[in-house]
């Protein structure tokens, strides 16, 4: 049995992350259009 603030730790990890990601292609797009 695994813990609810484990759980939600990892949701937030992943998510974090995948945001940062898209927020860094994002802005590299962006520089690269101006």
């Amino acid at each position: 049995m695994f813990s609810i603030r484990e759980f939600f730790s990892k949701i937030r990890a992943v998510s974090l992350e995948y945001v940062e990601r898209v927020f860094i292609i994002l802005w590299d797009r962006q520089n690269l259009t101006m």
